[in-house]
């Protein structure tokens, strides 16, 4: 499998504060990766830093072969990576059919003398997103609820649709931040097979932040460990459960 994402000596530094140190890792294509860890680890730094949120202070992402470690967000975003994040944030005041159709607008290539004119080509596109969407609140079992407003849906319908409004940038990597965030055990279950359904779906490559461990043991072809900023692990679930240094610094141990 090609290396989809390749983190490469990466440090973020805020003044004094070493957020992530020296950290290499590699996504391949079609991996569900977990990136897992205690609650200060870094991970999420590791996203913003992918997504272009902060640029690294050393070190290099590359994403397909090409550097965008410094892009802007928006550029990152076109290369095809796109995000979910750990606080939602959702457009709260728009409904779900909206939320999904205003991130699927960036797919369309006609020009503002288009949009003012209504020209047929817009037209066209504009049919084609609407379609886009509609098929996605769909796919995240959100159909009956596509003219509710984001912040009226209960919690576990708002993470499906953030991932549903990612989807809509057609991404190629897709970096998911504790989706299971909140959810009681079955909603769990269910997010699992929703996002083993997206990944064959669009043939995407999937890194997870997560806390809940059965998420992560059940869903994720390989897992890295982080702490205190640094990787002190990698491998496949079960290697991560058995390995000590995670034990000690993440998993727990039984007295």
């Amino acid at each position: 499998m090609s290396v989809v994402m390749e983190v490469e000596g990466l440090s973020k530094h805020f003044g004094g504060l070493v957020a992530v140190q020296d950290l290499n890792l590699n996504v391949k294509q079609g991996q569900v990766f977990g990136l897992i860890g205690p609650n200060g680890a870094g991970k999420t730094t590791v996203f913003n830093v992918v997504t272009g949120i902060y640029a690294p202070t050393a070190g290099r992402v590359r994403f397909r072969g090409c550097e965008i470690g410094g892009l802007k967000p928006h550029l990152i975003a076109r290369r095809g990576i796109a995000r979910t994040f750990q606080n939602i944030r959702l457009f709260t005041q728009l409904t779900v059919f909206e939320n999904v159709l205003t991130a699927a607008q960036g797919r369309g290539d006609y020009g503002i003398i288009d949009s003012l004119l209504r020209t047929p080509a817009f037209r066209r596109q504009d049919r084609t997103l609407h379609e886009i969407s509609r098929e996605l609140v769909s796919l995240a079992g959100l159909e009956r609820l596509s003219d509710v407003r984001a912040r009226n849906l209960p919690y576990g319908f708002q993470r499906r649709l953030e991932i549903a409004r990612a989807l809509a940038v057609e991404p190629r990597l897709l970096l998911l931040d504790e989706p299971a965030a909140g959810m009681n055990p079955e909603e769990s279950i269910q997010l699992v097979e929703f996002i083993l359904q997206i990944r064959k779906r669009f043939d995407l490559t999937i890194t997870l932040i997560e806390h809940h461990m059965d998420v992560v043991m059940s869903i994720c072809d390989r897992v890295a460990v982080l702490n205190f900023g640094r990787l002190i692990a990698e491998g496949t679930p079960g290697e991560i459960q058995a390995d000590p240094k995670t034990i000690e610094a993440y998993l727990g141990v039984e007295d």
